[in-house]
């Protein structure tokens, strides 16, 4: 999570904030974030989860579904990094996860959610059918090569041609827009924020740059329980993309 976001759910929760000027009182600003009592949390950094390549096993705490090729493993290199690889150059093949431990997140009047991941797509980020934020249980989060319009579900998202342009996402039952975003670049981290806020409001943030939202209304605004999730496939075939995934993080109000 950003500095940026932290202090925006400081101010949210009612924190009044202030410079800190020892580490005890940093301590005590985060002690007051994780109070049970103000919200729910769920932060997973791939650490505790030891990677095998997917056919029929699952990794703990996620749903895994292969768009007929696929693998999910730990970084060997690198501490704490989920490796989504598509491993085909067929179109619209890849891999898709999503959590199946019950923490749902439900957009309510008066709740707020975040959601923030860190991730990276490498080989190539211009060549990924591509989406990271909350969804309803489904295992087509993208479909035909396009992000399904038949589920709530909010995040980020790249689709058929979309060549690392990345996009906002949301989708009312069958009522799905977008707003594009930044192009990504191969092999590069990037920092994706959300914002859902009551049943109204939505913002997007990737590296800390807020996406205008002009497509995205209120229609396509999700109320449906809905989960983490992240996809990684093939778009035009020409590269194998892999998602890096150092880690997710939802937060809620109570």
């Amino acid at each position: 999570m950003s500095k940026t976001m932290f202090n925006k759910i400081e101010t949210d929760l009612g924190y009044v904030q202030r410079p800190y000027k020892r580490f005890s009182e940093l301590v005590g600003r985060v002690n007051y974030l994780l109070n049970p009592s103000k919200y729910s949390r769920y932060f997973e950094d791939f650490t505790g989860w030891n990677g095998v390549d997917i056919a029929t096993t699952a990794m703990a705490g996620w749903a895994v579904t292969q768009a007929t090729a696929g693998s999910a493993t730990l970084d060997p290199v690198v501490n704490g990094v989920l490796l989504l690889d598509s491993a085909s150059s067929t179109e619209g093949q890849g891999i898709q996860i999503q959590q199946n431990i019950g923490a749902y997140y439900t957009p309510a009047a008066g709740r707020k959610i975040w959601f923030s991941a860190r991730c990276k797509i490498a080989d190539s980020a211009l060549d990924c059918q591509f989406f990271a934020g909350l969804a309803q249980i489904n295992t087509t989060i993208i479909a035909s090569n396009v992000i399904t319009n038949d589920i709530d579900l909010i995040g980020f998202g790249m689709q058929k041609d979309d060549a690392g342009v990345l996009s906002a996402f949301a989708c009312l039952g069958t009522d799905l827009d977008e707003d594009a975003g930044p192009t990504l670049v191969d092999d590069t981290w990037f920092l994706l924020e959300m914002e859902i806020d009551g049943l109204t409001g939505m913002r997007f943030w990737v590296d800390g740059v807020e996406i205008t939202l002009s497509n995205i209304t209120s229609s396509n605004f999700p109320v449906d329980p809905m989960v983490p999730t992240f996809v990684c496939q093939v778009d035009d075939g020409s590269t194998t993309p892999i998602l890096h995934i150092d880690y997710v993080e939802v937060m809620a109000t109570r």
